[in-house]
């Protein structure tokens, strides 16, 4: 596995710049094909791939290998870098396609394609409030139950869009689905979030 040190002096970015983060430093390893900015590409990504390439193979140590090698095969054609029209979406299709090669290869039986979203997750509470504290427990183990139970297509659509901050028509390229389909997928998950609260509130 490869590993890249923290840079110092390095932006947090957030979901709602993190594509024009990515397009910004292809634009700086089109232009000069260096390292360290190839390691803030990787600093800025790995850790929403690693999670991705979790909830398909179920393997930490797996999924690690296929995020670094999905980069080392990047670093080695960076040349043409510039071909890629979305690299965010490039590399979530390359992780997905890596990580069921891998379960094709290792005759696995079922793919089990998301972990649960925010595993363990748990609402923040500014209340000492017993009765409050109780209800909030209540209510996270009932959105935890609901997003548990998504389909798993539906399940893998919430965590892109979510999660991971992807816009519709990424997660469409990422999961091969029609833009349609990601929308219709979106609002079975909501729906059913929707009514774990309505739960929570009339009981």
């Amino acid at each position: 596995m490869i590993v890249f040190k923290q840079i110092a002096g390095m932006p947090k970015y957030t979901d709602v710049n993190i594509n024009t983060a990515v397009n910004e430093l292809q634009r700086f390893l089109i232009a000069n094909g260096d390292a360290p900015t190839f390691e803030k590409l990787y600093l800025l990504l790995y850790k929403d791939l690693y999670r991705f390439a979790f909830s398909i193979i179920k393997s930490r140590h797996i999924a690690e290998e296929i995020v670094s090698d999905i980069f080392v095969q990047l670093w080695k054609k960076r040349a043409s870098i510039g071909e890629i029209k979305n690299l965010r979406v490039f590399l979530y299709v390359a992780v997905k396609n890596l990580s069921l090669t891998y379960l094709y290869k290792a005759k696995k039986q079922k793919v089990s394609w998301i972990e649960e979203y925010a595993n363990g997750a748990e609402i923040q509470l500014t209340t000492n409030n017993s009765d409050d504290i109780l209800i909030a427990k209540e209510l996270s183990q009932n959105l935890q139950r609901a997003i548990r139970n998504l389909p798993d297509k539906c399940k893998a659509v919430f965590k892109l869009v979510k999660e991971d901050g992807l816009k519709y028509a990424e997660a469409a390229k990422v999961l091969n689905l029609s833009v349609k389909t990601i929308e219709n997928q979106m609002g079975i998950a909501l729906k059913k979030i929707a009514n774990a609260i309505r739960k929570t509130e009339f009981q």
